[in-house]
């Protein structure tokens, strides 16, 4: 992205509100003769939410709406509906706040079944709001603009569309870079990729996980379900979590303790056994250089690069798996 960009340096989602207001505001009624090809990708966008197919204008557009104790990010009035749109760029949006946002416009008056609420997010997120009626994701909006790019002579439109395309290519840098290249970007193209190709479990996490170390990013999933862990004799006892993630170029093994519930001994004992066992699967199995005990604990690792992930990704997921038959505790 050239350094000219006006959202190289406007980053904020309060500059991304600024710039959906902007490009919605084409479709007022008093606006829709001032740009008429911005005015129809902002007719586009809104064709996409449910219930709006055939809107041709929007009445109102509220910025950083306040009702009750509740902020809700951009608020538009198109017909008889009311549309929240909470908008996200680094941070993750949860069903709670979509919610409470909703009730907050219900308690004014508005009927439940006149508010629509969509989420707006230009930078990937594990987490898929439930609640929200429409997610608008940065491919969604990438399709809509790139149809208007040759035709839409706008320095701010042609500049956020820039910018998001900056985003696509800095994602898929993981293609090209090697592993000890990525940061935050590619390791979130890396990490969508997995879980699209279902190399790893639909019960999954991922996000930048802070440390004294300055942090790392990270995947985790749980190839196998609590009763199956109760199976093989790895109840709460002694240990609360068991999972595989990936924190950098490392796979780790991952357990967790609930000292309500594990005593440190037995919590121990499991690590070590866990431990044991994968190193007899997999004999480059390596221990961390420090072995702390806390609430979560890592029992052992591989690394993997750019090249073989796909493969060492598939031992740990069938060595995990296969504790179902070859593993036994205490």
């Amino acid at each position: 992205m050239n350094d000219t960009n006006l959202f190289g340096y406007a980053t904020s989602e309060l500059s991304q509100d600024a710039f959906i207001c902007w490009l919605l505001s084409h479709a007022k009624t008093n606006n829709q003769n001032k740009n008429p090809a911005i005015t129809q990708c902002a007719l586009d966008v809104i064709h996409e939410i449910p219930q709006l197919s055939k809107a041709t204008d929007i009445s109102d557009i509220w910025r950083q709406f306040s009702t009750g104790n509740v902020r809700i990010d951009i608020l538009l009035k198109i017909d008889n509906y009311k549309v929240i749109i909470e908008d996200k760029i680094g941070s993750a949006a949860t069903d709670s706040q979509i919610q409470s946002q909703k009730n907050a416009l219900i308690a004014s008056g508005v009927p439940a079944n006149q508010i629509i609420c969509v989420f707006y997010k230009t930078v990937p997120q594990c987490y898929r709001p439930k609640t929200a009626d429409k997610i608008f994701n940065r491919a969604d909006l990438l399709k809509i603009f790139n149809k208007y790019k040759t035709i839409i002579h706008s320095d701010i439109f042609i500049d956020y569309v820039e910018y998001l395309e900056n985003f696509d290519h800095e994602e898929n840098l993981y293609k090209t870079l090697p592993v000890s290249q990525w940061w935050g970007a590619p390791y979130m193209g890396f990490f969508e990729h997995l879980i699209k190709t279902g190399l790893v479990s639909k019960q999954n996490w991922w996000g930048y996980v802070p440390n004294p170390n300055g942090g790392f990013m990270c995947l985790s999933w749980h190839p196998l379900s609590y009763n199956e862990l109760d199976n093989i004799g790895l109840t709460e006892e002694y240990c609360d979590e068991f999972k595989l993630q990936i924190e950098n170029d490392k796979i780790a093994v991952k357990i967790s303790a609930d000292f309500g519930k594990c005593d440190k001994a037995k919590v121990i004992r499991a690590r070590q056994a866990i431990f044991d066992y994968f190193q007899k699967c997999i004999p480059y199995f390596k221990k961390p250089q420090r072995r702390v005990f806390a609430n979560w604990m890592t029992v052992g690792y591989i690394r993997y690069d750019e090249n073989n992930y796909a493969n060492q990704i598939k031992l740990m997921n069938a060595t995990f798996i296969q504790m179902k038959t070859n593993f036994k505790f205490p």
